[in-house]
């Protein structure tokens, strides 16, 4: 990737959390009495958009280290190994509430959100809304998609630490915001 796909993606992925968060927002209306931290999140995104971008120098520091594999990998997959082409697309997680119902991941919670250029290849991204059982909270993540198989990277989570992140955002006044970064990228998290 050269600087302008580099800035490309940047502006795709700031362009796709404003959507995912919007879509929370809209949907958090609807379900105002299942999980009121949840629309409160919703309600004032911008607060931990810009705790997420704060933490940009210590991902890129961990994904060009210890993470560098997941990096290498996404890459390398977007291209052929022998005969079979891998299809291959970036995956960004939206938020989701820590409690209540909501859309569970599957088919219908992929919304192909647009494309990004890494060198000869085009791949699509893909905004998931859905959450797994017991993987709720979730304000922003980021992982890739290979023929049917999604691999998370990391995720940045909106609730109360429980022990078990990465670490804790150190400019959070709240306190809440904290990261999970997937076992197979150097982390201890694993799911999605």
């Amino acid at each position: 990737m050269n600087i302008v796909d580099t800035a490309e993606l940047l502006v795709t992925i700031s362009n796709t959390v404003t959507k995912a968060h919007k879509v929370g927002e809209l949907i958090s209306d609807f379900d105002s009495q299942g999980d009121p931290a949840f629309v409160a999140e919703m309600n004032n995104y911008q607060y931990g958009l810009n705790l997420f971008l704060g933490s940009k120098d210590r991902l890129i520091n961990h994904f060009t280290t210890k993470g560098k594999k997941c990096i290498r990998d996404f890459l390398e997959k977007t291209g052929t190994r022998g005969r079979k082409k891998k299809k291959t697309k970036l995956v960004i997680y939206g938020p989701t509430p820590l409690d209540g119902n909501w859309i569970q991941t599957g088919d219908l919670s992929k919304i192909n959100v647009g494309s990004i250029s890494t060198g000869k290849k085009t791949l699509g991204i893909i905004l998931e809304t859905g959450r797994s059982s017991g993987h709720g909270g979730r304000f922003i993540g980021f992982g890739q998609k290979v023929n049917s198989g999604i691999h998370p990277w990391f995720r940045m989570d909106w609730h109360n630490p429980h022990g078990k992140q990465d670490y804790i955002l150190p400019d959070d006044d709240l306190g809440n915001y904290h990261m999970h970064i997937s076992k197979a990228c150097g982390g201890k998290y694993s799911g999605q």
